[in-house]
């Protein structure tokens, strides 16, 4: 029986190998035809056209196909190196603590899940916001189009399997987020029997809930396997409470899935390094989960490299002989390449769509001071400022400067248990449960860094990797300092520092919660809403129109809604409705940036004689604050 196992795992790397190369070679004779996409390509062109997209995608799929094959090959002539035995027998755990499961260890990390969901489900009830609903409408949904057989009539076009894989006119499709959003909405529709078109919320964000809960549970796992399942529960309960955790739990997109990657990635690393890399269920984790990763959010090379790092010089550490070191080394190369392949063949169809786009940007978002200040409020609060200038108005709390207070003080025990698990990973024991969260958040700043240099894009939400690690460094910390301070002087005093950490923690993050619980991320919904109820009866029926950004995303909740761009346009579709004396309701949001980059369209919206303002409603952003106006020489 041994000897059969034995000989079953020698074969099966050839046996994956030989799978993936005829899966390639099928690619290849079936696949898109590359000669006449390169037509396509090059009659577009020439008439001074830019392609469709679907031709840079299929060339991308070939000539992933060739890539893979090559390396599949490569890798199969190679398998004798990089799956060849050891030398010493797989050893027993190394860790410093047993790996245990306490009874209560379970419970708690459902119960800390359930109070993550249920701090996430309000806000996932509620609407989309922009870049969400560009991916709805533009990859895994469908978008309304005008139906020229009809009069002002839609016709709604629903997108199929191949776009949502593979459409990639901008960055804002982070495809395993936009797959599983399809499956939810499918799933969704054929169960209850709705229309194609047919859409809802929260089934939308489905993906993004599950995500949210297995990080939560990975996060619980994680110290658990590094022997602390009492600090795993604390940290479970950190993350299924954080303002920005709950903020992009909901959301349907790459940074969601990125909270239970990163201890999924630890993990794996952990398990690798603990077998020594004897361990094939470690290595394939380990793939899978840097595979994931850069699918969903290629950004995160520099995390990615930086884990593959640490992973190879810890694995070097562990061997016993010169031979095992070259094994461990050629495993973790192999099981890199096996990711690389993989995710060539998957997003080298967007790469050759983006260099159509990529660096022709209009506007840019580099990293300032003011978007450090909100990165690490962010971090520590889960809003962009330590106290939403949104809550204040609505509590009439002038200042509420204990929170500031309690906040800096916070900020002081999270930089110090950084310190501290800087000095524990590199002088004292070299622990990788301090190693890697360490780790991360070095190279969430060099990932930071990179774009200031590149004067490329940089958004606080690129780094939300940073967060399930502070919150280990912070957890382990105080685990460290309540179990040294107990020995000396006994255990109730030795919990206390401890718990006033929880007790600041919780009253720095309580403001986000009043906020997130009460607003949508953005109100389209709601404003589509109000509309719709107000426009209930009239005729002729009214015209809508959204001026400048949100445009786009407004038609996912009121298909007639028109958008305007400029000035012009906007001036036009008035002139529209006067000319067919039908009533007009015109939105717009995002002031900040409306106001700055299309002003024209303010003199008339802010022109008191032509509009009135007739309903506002609030997002988690002063940005998300939407305003509904009414033409006021139309009458209802």
């Amino acid at each position: 029986m041994i000897e059969n196992l034995k000989a079953l795992r020698r074969h099966t790397p050839v046996a994956v190998l030989t799978a993936l190369i005829l899966g390639d070679v099928a690619l290849l004779l079936w696949g898109p035809r590359p000669a006449e996409h390169q037509a396509a390509i090059a009659t577009a062109l020439a008439a001074g056209d830019k392609p469709d997209w679907w031709h840079d995608a299929a060339m991308g799929i070939h000539y992933g196909a060739w890539i893979g094959l090559a390396g599949w090959m490569l890798l199969a002539v190679t398998h004798k190196i990089w799956a060849r035995g050891w030398d010493k027998a797989p050893p027993g755990q190394p860790s410093a603590r047993p790996i245990s499961s306490p009874r209560w260890f379970w419970p708690l990390v459902l119960m800390a899940i359930v109070v993550g969901l249920g701090l996430r489900l309000p806000m996932a009830s509620r609407s989309l916001w922009w870049d969400e609903a560009w991916a709805i409408q533009q990859a895994s949904h469908g978008k309304w189009k005008e139906d020229p057989k009809k009069p002002d009539g839609l016709r709604f076009l629903p997108h199929d399997w191949k776009r949502c894989a593979f459409y990639y006119q901008k960055p804002t499709n982070h495809v395993p987020l936009s797959l599983a959003q399809k499956i939810c909405l499918t799933v969704w529709q054929k169960i209850t029997k709705a229309k194609r078109e047919s859409f809802n919320d929260l089934v939308a964000r489905v993906p993004a809930l599950l995500a949210a809960a297995a990080a939560i549970s990975l996060i619980a796992c994680l110290m658990r396997a590094w022997g602390h399942p009492g600090a795993g529960i604390a940290a479970a309960l950190a993350l299924a409470v954080h303002p920005w955790a709950i903020r992009y739990g909901v959301d349907t997109r790459a940074y969601s899935l990125i909270l239970p990657l990163c201890p999924a990635a630890m993990l794996a690393a952990t398990a690798v390094v603990r077998s020594r890399g004897r361990g094939i269920g470690g290595l394939v984790a380990l793939g899978g989960v840097e595979f994931l990763w850069l699918w969903a959010f290629p950004n995160a090379l520099v995390d990615v490299a930086a884990l593959n790092l640490v992973t190879l010089i810890f694995l070097l550490r562990v061997q016993e002989t010169a031979r095992d070191r070259w094994t461990a080394w050629w495993r973790l190369l192999a099981t890199n390449l096996f990711a690389a392949l993989l995710l060539t063949q998957v997003f080298l169809p967007n790469v050759l769509q983006a260099r159509r786009w990529a660096g022709a940007e209009k506007d840019h978002h580099v990293l300032t001071g003011q978007l450090l200040d909100q990165t690490a409020s962010n971090l520590l609060s889960g809003l962009d400022h330590y106290i939403p200038s949104q809550l204040v108005e609505a509590t009439g709390i002038p200042a509420l400067s204990a929170h500031g207070l309690t906040a800096g003080v916070l900020a002081l025990v999270i930089a110090g248990s950084v310190l501290y698990g800087a000095w524990r990973a590199q002088v004292r024991d070299h622990h990788l449960r301090w190693t890697l969260p360490v780790t991360f958040l070095v190279s969430s700043s060099v990932f930071a860094a990179l774009t200031q240099l590149a004067d490329s894009y940089f958004y606080p939400r690129f780094i939300i990797a940073a967060l399930p690690c502070l919150i280990l460094v912070t957890v382990q910390a105080m685990s460290d300092l309540s179990t040294w301070l107990g020995k000396s002087a006994g255990k109730t005093l030795g919990i206390t520092p401890a718990l006033a950490v929880a007790a600041l923690y919780g009253w720095v993050v309580s403001p986000g919660w009043q906020l997130l619980l009460t607003h949508p991320i953005e109100p389209l919904h709601d404003v589509a809403t109000f509309i719709q109820k107000n426009a209930r009866g009239l005729k002729p029926a009214p015209v809508i129109v959204c001026y400048g950004l949100g445009k786009e995303a407004m038609p996912l909740y009121e298909p007639h809604c028109l958008p305007a761009g400029s000035g012009a346009e906007l001036a036009a579709i008035v002139a529209k409705a006067e000319k067919e004396k039908r009533p007009l309701y015109a939105i717009y949001g995002y002031a900040n940036f409306n106001r700055t980059v299309l002003p024209e369209g303010f003199k008339q919206l802010d022109d008191k004689s032509l509009f009135t303002e007739v309903a506002a409603f609030p997002g988690i952003e002063p940005d998300f604050y939407f305003r509904v106006l009414k033409r006021v020489d139309v009458p209802r």
